[in-house]
């Protein structure tokens, strides 16, 4: 199976908070800057929980603020993109697409998250198709800011 990025994936499409306008040409995050915790479950055909992680990171005053498709690509190492994202105040959707080159692999699912500044719940399915076959993947996730970097 590919080594994949999801966490951080998860956490940048769910971080998206912005209703766009006619003069906004991409939706911008709106977070509230500082130490930021999320925990994140892995299941792989229908198989039970195959992967549990919790990490922290810091998101300063200029992150906060990037658009969502700039986040997803600096937080998966330019490893997923989203498409078709529907963000709106409190909740998005979107369809990712990720390539996993070390692995001949790639991916491609729905992501879905509510949200505000200062927490989310996220869940994603991705198809993985690689040397191996196909695998479907369930993420959960659900972060929260803890305080200040």
């Amino acid at each position: 199976m590919a080594k994949i990025k999801i966490l951080p994936t998860v956490t940048g499409l769910a971080l998206a908070l912005a209703v766009p306008t006619a003069t906004t040409a991409e939706q911008r995050i709106n977070l509230d800057p500082g130490l930021w915790q999320y925990a994140t479950t892995l299941s792989v055909d229908g198989r039970g929980v195959v992967m549990q992680d919790t990490e922290s990171f810091c998101i300063d005053a200029a992150t906060a603020n990037m658009s969502a498709t700039d986040l997803v690509g600096l937080l998966t190492d330019g490893q997923c993109r989203a498409s078709n994202a529907i963000l709106t105040a409190g909740s998005g959707s979107a369809q990712m697409s990720c390539v996993y080159p070390e692995d001949n692999a790639r991916g491609e699912g729905d992501i879905s998250a509510t949200f505000t500044t200062t927490t989310y719940d996220v869940q994603a399915k991705v198809t993985i198709t690689g040397p191996g076959g196909a695998s479907r993947a369930n993420f959960v996730g659900n972060g929260r800011r803890v305080g200040d970097c």
